[in-house]
């Protein structure tokens, strides 16, 4: 498989593809480039819902200020910390992060 020339980037999708239209097959030699995404970058909001969550949690854990109710960790656990991870990791899917849709 040839590599592309200088000024080409695969990731961004800037790389020229030829293609055959009567088989609808690319020549030979040719990269396939996917158009690039016009979905944001959602890996802050999921790192955003981990850490705050995260926080909350350990601040429980210390019983700072005398909270001995979990009833804010456990709303922020499903919703910022479950809900909001989901959210971010299907809007990465789509985007061709594999890691970020996983993790």
């Amino acid at each position: 498989m040839s590599r592309p020339s200088d000024g080409q980037d695969i990731e961004k999708g800037n790389v020229d593809m030829t293609r055959n239209t009567a088989t609808n097959d690319t020549e030979a030699g040719s990269i396939l480039a996917r158009r690039p995404s016009r979905i944001a970058n959602a890996a802050p909001v999921g790192v955003l819902a981990f850490a705050s969550t995260t926080w909350l949690s350990s601040m429980y854990n210390v019983s700072t200020r005398g909270i001995h109710t979990p009833n804010v960790v456990v709303g922020m656990a499903l919703f910022c910390g479950g809900l909001t991870q989901l959210m971010a990791s299907m809007w990465e899917f789509p985007r061709g992060n594999v890691f970020g849709a996983t993790a």
